[in-house]
């Protein structure tokens, strides 16, 4: 791997070694790049003027800095927890080995390859895609136009895979990432994060060790699978609101009962109200005189 600096926001790109970001004419990579790095002396530095420096002596009302280059094919972007490693098939794992892990020597650009890709019934035919490590993806278009939009619709794919059998946890927008898609096969995200510090081969030894090692393993027959049977669910039971079940669920895991309760208990009554209307309501001209008669009584 090597890596360039962009002069114009301190940001690390990382590219195989065989890939020129200066001729390959790719429109998502900034023309600012560099391949003298200035390492980040630690989080309380700030980029001014291409070079980092101390937060208390940046300019009154500094704002920290965003590239200029547009983005294209930009897309929303989550990843599962825990750290996911997702496999095409049983052979697909990148193998990567304590040795690796150790020197920093792993191909960390490939964790951002697109494994598989989910329908989502959107007006532009776009999926959504599911990168190696574990990274969901939706297109940022006129499908799911602002932040909410693209936190909402990530959240009924978490919520899918749930209901199919895969532990998933909730999204809250705060956290929702903004990425793109980069020569149609690898996810970037432009948000600093342990993943993208994985990708770029930038961990701390200590940080490497247990997600590279260890991950939870998801083929992509399992998550399809997953995903086609909750699917199934949410387009069936109109009223579910896949935010309020994800966040029970997250809840009860990390033992957090009183949101738990909360949640999950307005799932129970959309829940019933679903059984209501399809079962009670559209079959009532159908049901023995004393059901309706005990009906009217409560």
């Amino acid at each position: 791997m090597k890596h360039f600096q962009d002069t114009e926001t301190g940001m690390l790109y990382a590219f195989e070694d065989d890939y020129d970001p200066f001729t390959a004419n790719n429109r998502n990579l900034p023309t600012t790049l560099i391949a003298t790095i200035k390492p980040k002396p630690d989080d309380s530095h700030v980029w001014y003027q291409e070079s980092w420096i101390k937060q208390e002596d940046a300019p009154s009302g500094y704002i920290p800095l965003i590239s200029s280059v547009p983005s294209y094919n930009p897309a929303w972007m989550f990843h599962l927890r825990p750290y996911t490693a997702v496999h095409r098939d049983v052979s697909s794992s990148l193998n990567i080995t304590i040795d690796q892990i150790n020197t920093n020597s792993y191909d960390g650009g490939k964790l951002a390859d697109v494994v598989t890709a989910l329908p989502l019934g959107n007006a532009s035919g776009i999926p959504a895609l599911v990168s190696y490590d574990g990274y969901i993806a939706i297109p940022q278009c006129e499908d799911y136009p602002t932040n909410a939009d693209g936190a909402s619709k990530i959240n009924e794919i978490l919520c899918c895979l749930l209901l199919g059998g895969i532990h998933t946890e909730v999204l809250h927008s705060e956290k929702l990432e903004i990425g793109t898609l980069i020569d149609r096969r690898r996810l970037f995200t432009f948000t600093p994060s342990p993943h993208s510090y994985l990708r770029s081969n930038g961990a701390a030894i200590q940080d490497r060790l247990q997600p590279l090692m260890y991950p939870r393993v998801l083929m992509v027959d399992a998550i399809k699978a997953a995903y086609s049977q909750g699917r199934h669910v949410v387009d069936a039971v109109s009223n579910l609101s896949p935010l309020f079940l994800l966040s029970g669920y997250t809840a009860m895991i990390y033992r957090n009962n009183s949101d738990a309760l909360n949640n999950l208990w307005i799932t129970v009554e959309q829940l019933t109200e679903y059984l209501w209307n399809e079962k009670y309501e559209k079959n009532k001209n159908t049901f023995p005189a004393r059901v309706k008669k005990m009906r009217y009584r409560s």
